[in-house]
């Protein structure tokens, strides 16, 4: 007898993790197997890093701020950091203090053409 397969688990939003991320817009995730737990100081620490780069920022430390281009917390053009480049920040440059969050979601390419050629740019 055949029955469907279920479909995989939805990944769990950061925010609902992680309170420091609540008040930053993002489309943050964590896959569903992740144990959070384990990451007991990620919360502060994601708020530690948001909090200082923010005055970083509006103080116009464009020294202070090198680190933080440079782990990708922001980017060099836009400034601006969400818990997603934050989370992974931490998990990268800082031993792993949290868990490495999903990338995040693109739409679908479909192009009709035989041949095409793609050229991206991101960090992901």
């Amino acid at each position: 007898r055949w029955s469907p397969t279920p479909p995989p688990p939805k990944p769990k939003a950061c925010s609902d993790v992680f309170k420091s991320c609540s008040s930053k817009e993002t489309d943050c995730f964590l896959n569903d197997g992740d144990d959070t737990s384990s990451f007991s100081s990620c919360d502060s620490a994601v708020k530690n890093v948001l909090s200082d780069f923010e005055s970083k920022k509006s103080a116009k430390d464009m020294a202070g701020m090198n680190d933080y281009i440079a782990g990708g917390v922001a980017g060099s053009a836009l400034m601006e950091a969400s818990c997603l480049t934050v989370l992974r920040y931490l998990h990268t440059s800082k031993n792993q203090q949290c868990p490495m969050p999903r990338p995040p979601t693109l739409p679908d390419i479909t192009e009709e053409a035989d041949k095409v050629t793609l050229f991206t740019l991101g960090d992901w």
